[in-house]
């Protein structure tokens, strides 16, 4: 993602959750062609996304990052943490606090970030342990911190 995006975790959700988020948000996925692992040597193509949701069900333990665009060309972003989370990205420019609260509770959302590289999604421990998030763009404790702005989750 090239801008300002809002980065969150959702847990307790099944990985087939991705499609719901694809669908509600009305997005297109950046390829038509899919492979397992995502990095490394192939040991599974896919030609839908839904084929490969289906499945990294079943694969606890193995990232996958997934990229999306919207109709106005806004940048989405998914992905499978290896300890089994979700991570989602929407656009941040132009939102208020209120409705990026409202996206992240309608998800299950609960801790997150906002900047402008993808996260690392390796697990969420490395996440909250990594340095380069800074705790002001921190959102955790049913709060979502916006440069100094808060806003309540609950």
């Amino acid at each position: 993602m090239d801008a300002d995006a809002l980065f969150y975790f959702v847990s307790d959700r099944p990985v087939g959750e991705v499609m719901t988020f694809v669908q509600d948000n009305q997005l297109i996925p950046n390829t038509n062609y899919y492979e397992f692992p995502w990095f490394g040597g192939v040991q599974r193509s896919f030609d839908s996304l839904r084929d490969l949701i289906e499945f990294l069900e079943g694969q606890l333990g193995h990232e996958y990052p997934l990229y999306f665009k919207d109709r106005k060309g806004d940048h989405y972003f998914a992905g499978v943490t290896g300890d089994g989370l979700l991570v989602f990205g929407i656009p941040y420019f132009g939102k208020t606090p209120d409705s990026l609260a409202k996206t992240v509770r309608r998800y299950g959302g609960f801790y997150g970030y906002i900047g402008a590289g993808m996260p690392e999604i390796g697990s969420l421990e490395q996440f909250k342990l990594d340095p380069k998030y800074k705790p002001s763009k921190i959102l955790d404790d049913g709060h979502i911190v916006i440069y100094g702005e808060a806003s309540d989750l609950e």
